[in-house]
């Protein structure tokens, strides 16, 4: 696969009801919370893809129901599937691939985060190629973004993942071991009526050319 020396993968889940936004399908039900989850999943891919100098990949955990993406762009992308028995392991194994693929800056988001300025992405490589490890920090004690020049696999051991220690934990470990990091401005994960709201009110979804802004 040829790329970039810039390489962000966006890390999804097969849209299958009842196993997504499942705080949304609370309220909404599951077939509803998994239609949102693809449009949600749909604005961070074509937000994203086709950045000047920044390749794009889809780490995804498919399922029968959608063995490919064809539910995400017509053209069908490939994608590397996630490994691992959890979100530490996944994203790990995802960084350690792409940096044996040969990129050199590597950044990982998900598909909680629709709306996520184009400018903080470009940002957070900026960053990178100066030697910062970045981190965007979610409202919610999570994280949206996390970028490095190389792997730094501590980062995704002892994390209580789904809780709201995930960024500051994440956090001391860097500052542990010592080293140089940049944050993002904080943005919200969209999980509940109130986020979704919020989302849809947002005025940001503005295209210009073929990208989001």
């Amino acid at each position: 696969m040829a790329m970039h020396d810039n390489l962000l993968l966006i890390f999804l889940k097969a849209p299958v009801s009842g196993k997504v936004k499942t705080r949304l399908a609370l309220t909404r039900g599951e077939e509803e919370a998994a239609r949102i989850y693809k449009e949600m999943a749909q604005d961070i891919f074509h937000r994203f893809r086709g950045l000047p100098g920044i390749s794009t990949v889809v780490a995804y955990e498919r399922a029968q129901e959608f063995p490919d993406l064809i539910w995400l762009d017509e053209h069908n992308p490939s994608f590397v599937e996630q490994e691992g028995n959890g979100l530490g392991e996944r994203l790990e194994n995802a960084f350690r691939w792409a940096f044996a693929l040969g990129a050199k800056r590597v950044a990982a988001i998900g598909g909680d985060s629709p709306g996520l300025p184009v400018d903080w992405l470009t940002q957070a490589f900026k960053k990178l190629e100066r030697g910062h490890l970045v981190l965007g920090p979610a409202e919610d004690g999570g994280y949206y973004l996390i970028g490095m020049n190389h792997l730094e696999p501590d980062l995704f051991v002892d994390i209580p993942w789904s809780t709201s220690q995930v960024f500051n934990r994440t956090l001391e470990k860097i500052k542990e071991r010592g080293l140089p990091f940049f944050l993002l401005p904080a943005y919200f994960d969209v999980d509940d009526e109130k986020s979704l709201k919020r989302w849809r009110e947002r005025n940001d979804r503005v295209v210009v050319g073929n990208h989001f802004v």
